[in-house]
């Protein structure tokens, strides 16, 4: 049950993200929960690697570090498309 709350935790934060990004790729709903999902993740590394606590709940106060990990993953994902992709 709670991959199912992930997913949809990750759902929303990679919706938040892609809004926030003005992303016009036309990825459907799976590449926007990974990227919500591993957006989290990242940004709880770092905040881990900076010192600062790290939730291991899904809360509300981690929303806003979550959706800057996606948009800092939307970034490199964008660099690498132009990078090899042009």
């Amino acid at each position: 049950m709670i991959y199912l709350n992930y997913a949809v935790y990750g759902f929303f934060v990679g919706i938040l993200a892609k809004i926030l990004f003005f992303n016009k790729d036309e990825g459907g709903i799976l590449p926007t929960i990974f990227i919500g999902m591993f957006g989290s993740m990242l940004s709880g590394y770092l905040l881990s690697l900076l010192g600062f606590s790290v939730q291991k709940n899904l809360s509300i106060w981690g929303l806003l570090p979550s959706i800057l990990g996606a948009l800092l993953l939307l970034l490199i994902f964008k660099f690498f498309k132009k990078l090899f992709f042009k």
